[in-house]
């Protein structure tokens, strides 16, 4: 309490010290040798309100009754001077800031300090002093609203040059920066010439040399620091008053060249205040500009312009370049919204870049990339650690089964720079599509950039031949074994013949086209040209009773897809007893509520529905009760290698059992030879499916033998 007591009143004098110094010193600033035309006792009233409180004003008035003592000036004015010493900082103090310029911040807060100081500030200043000097009786020729107009433009100029002055002082003390000093020296050079103008120039053209210090200042504006600025504008405001008081002589020209003195440093410190508070502002807003182009808003971390522009500024290559990316980012800001997802980015990226050292950036939502000082060797081991922390763990409290799910990727750094980032980000796409660990390392980012640059390319394609339908569909029997000999199925397939000619299998096409968001137009693709095709040529139902129709992950979590397709049946007038719906058992452990109502729908249109690779999910007996299906589809793995192996022959014994308790028919998939053929056939399988009993051929060119063997039988 002591130390506080005595800084304040350290303080306190100190003020009190000032206050009276530059009420002395401003005897300079006067042409008649008494008034002075910057009167600063009302700047020092509103600066040290505005920074230290309402109290600090006393010290004023005290310092300024210091004053009127050293002047004998009579005790009976010592109120009213006190009053106008701190009645202008309680005005400004309490003067609500009206004034808002949005775009320009520095000069919002300087319109409301002009208005402050100026209005409530000056004017109560010129009211307590004006009573003063009529108290006195030391001016009895001039009019007393002659004395109120002079002091409240002499008082304003003390505004505008002190307050500023004091209050750069009181923020930023009184250093100058290096950038300061270097443009003061510059300043000065130029100022030589002008005064030596102001010396040795006659009488006549010596005023030339007034305007020359406004584009001197004008300089000083835009470049120097509020402090400097403000002290160059004290400056020149004395110094042009020492010039116009060598030039006069006689009470009548000192009275009207007081006038043109004062308009002209009003004009010229509001202006250069004004363009100062400007060319801050756009200075402040350019600062925000470049850090905003180069770091990220959310994380602070660098974005990828940012990281990008380092590393072209690395000269050596030596280090690890890492690519993290947060899988499913979207679909936790969907579920978790926006601010929640982004304090788990927060948290994220806050954890990344502690974990190593090194210059880390949020390249976008979710993903992040760090370049590490250290060898690939050495940042591998501790980045998998990282990794594994990080994998698997519970995106919230509140939603225990939100899981992380990063990718991360590892690549030397080389002298490419920035070049190699984006490698590193496009070979991202490796490890995000690998199962289990998504943890890789990759020796040729370039490759890996290149296959992605393809795969696009290849999405762009299919994009291109759906909409052209070069798209072909081909059927593959499905051959009955157990004497259904009035039921043969077929399943719909896809070919793609491109542009140029070529068959493309849809081993080639369909992982660009799922990781594009393609599957579901394909799906719809398939369906409505089967249903065409069918419309057109109804003989086809001849040869096949059943055309098994693939959908997709994509297709079954549409909301649109069940109606469209009972629509587009109906519109079409096919037998919907012809078509068969297969999905797989992943899909309908994965989107239980949209594959019982995709199941519902299809089984009231009258279609059938096949579960596809069965045997290969999770649960899967638990789930052949609660869904509805006619057909079963048994996994390819079991079939291959039926006949040498046991294991295969229990399972599928098994499966064809638990099918015939629940009414199911079944499919095998993958039958390549006689052998196992025979196998199914004592196994009770009802249908086959595979190249020894039929290899998939153009849909139309079965058509063409249904036509043949139509033709025979009408000849026969």
């Amino acid at each position: 309490m002591m130390a506080v007591t005595k800084a304040a009143l350290s303080k306190l004098l100190a003020i009190i010290v000032l206050t009276f110094v530059t009420i002395w010193l401003s005897r300079f600033t006067s042409i008649s040798g008494e008034l002075s035309l910057i009167w600063p006792v009302t700047g020092m009233s509103v600066a040290v309100a505005l920074v230290w409180g309402r109290l600090a004003t006393v010290a004023v008035g005290m310092g300024m009754l210091l004053w009127a003592a050293y002047q004998w000036l009579s005790p009976s004015i010592w109120p009213l001077l006190f009053a106008e010493a701190t009645v202008p900082g309680l005005l400004a103090y309490y003067w609500p800031s009206r004034w808002t310029l949005s775009s320009n911040r520095a000069l919002s807060s300087l319109a409301n300090f002009f208005l402050r100081g100026l209005l409530p500030g000056a004017a109560s200043a010129a009211l307590f002093g004006t009573l003063a000097i009529a108290a006195s009786d030391r001016y009895p020729d001039f009019h007393v609203l002659d004395i109120a107009a002079f002091y409240w433009v002499t008082s304003a100029i003390g505004v505008l040059l002190i307050a500023p002055l004091l209050m750069s002082v009181c923020l930023q003390g009184l250093h100058l920066e290096q950038n300061d000093r270097r443009f003061l020296l510059q300043w000065f050079g130029c100022l030589l010439p002008v005064l030596l103008l102001s010396v040795f120039a006659s009488p006549e053209y010596r005023w030339i040399a007034h305007y020359l210090f406004v584009p001197m200042m004008v300089w000083a504006s835009l470049i120097a620091s509020p402090l400097l600025l403000n002290l160059l504008l004290l400056g020149v405001s004395v110094l042009v008053i020492s010039v116009v008081r060598t030039d006069f002589n006689s009470e009548v020209a000192d009275n009207a060249a007081m006038a043109e003195v004062i308009v002209q440093l009003v004009i010229m410190v509001l202006t250069m205040q004004v363009l100062s508070a400007v060319s801050r502002e756009r200075q402040n807003m350019l600062r925000v500009l470049k850090r905003q182009a180069h770091y990220d808003q959310l994380s602070g971390l660098y974005n990828e312009m940012g990281l990008a522009s380092w590393l072209d500024q690395q000269s050596s290559g030596n280090g690890t370049l890492v690519i993290l990316r947060l899988e499913q980012i979207n679909n936790l800001a969907d579920l978790l919204g926006l601010e929640a997802c982004e304090r788990i980015e927060k948290t994220v990226a806050e954890e990344f870049s502690n974990w190593v050292p090194g210059h880390y950036a949020r390249l976008w939502r979710g993903l992040y990339a760090a370049a590490l000082d250290m060898p690939i060797q050495q940042a591998e081991s501790t980045l998998l650690r990282f990794y594994q922390q990080l994998d698997g763990r519970a995106v919230c409290n509140d939603h225990s089964n939100l899981l992380m799910r990063p990718s991360m990727v590892l690549t030397s750094r080389s002298s490419a720079g920035s070049v190699e980032l984006r490698l590193a980000v496009d070979g991202l796409a490796t490890a995000a599509n690998m199962t289990g660990n998504r943890f890789s390392r990759l020796s040729h980012p370039e490759y890996a950039a290149g296959n992605r640059l393809e795969n696009k390319a290849l999405q762009e394609a299919i994009k291109v031949g759906l909409r052209d339908r070069e798209f072909v569909l081909y059927a593959q029997p499905i051959v009955p074994l157990q004497g259904h000999s009035r039921e043969p199925h077929c399943e719909i397939l896809l070919r793609w013949q491109n542009s140029a000619g070529e068959l493309v299998s849809p081993g080639d096409f369909l992982p660009a086209a799922e990781q594009a968001g393609l599957m579901g137009s394909i799906d719809c693709y398939v369906i409505d040209n089967l249903l065409l095709m069918l419309q057109r040529e109804p003989m086809l139902a001849l040869q096949f009773s059943k055309f098994g129709i693939n959908l997709s992950g994509s297709s079954l979590t549409d909301p649109q897809l069940p109606e469209w397709i009972c629509q587009r049946v109906k519109a079409a007038q096919i037998d919907p007893t012809l078509l068969c719906f297969e999905i797989t058992e992943s899909q309908v452990i994965s989107n239980r509520p949209q594959a019982v109502r995709l199941l519902d729908t299809l089984r009231e249109l009258g279609a059938s529905v096949a579960l596809d690779d069965f045997g290969t999910g999770l649960a899967t007996f638990e789930y052949l009760k609660q869904f509805r299906f006619d057909y079963l589809k048994i996994d390819g793995s079991f079939i291959k290698e039926l006949s040498s192996s046991a294991v295969d022959q229990s399972i599928v014994r098994s499966m064809v059992s638990v099918a015939a308790t629940l009414e199911l028919k079944t499919i095998a998939e993958f039958v390549e030879d006689q052998a196992t053929q025979d196998l199914l056939e004592n196994f009770k399988v009802d249908f086959a499916q595979g190249y020894h009993l039929g290899r998939p051929a153009p849909l139309s060119s079965w058509l063409k033998l249904t036509q043949v063997n139509h033709k025979q039988s009408a000849g026969g």
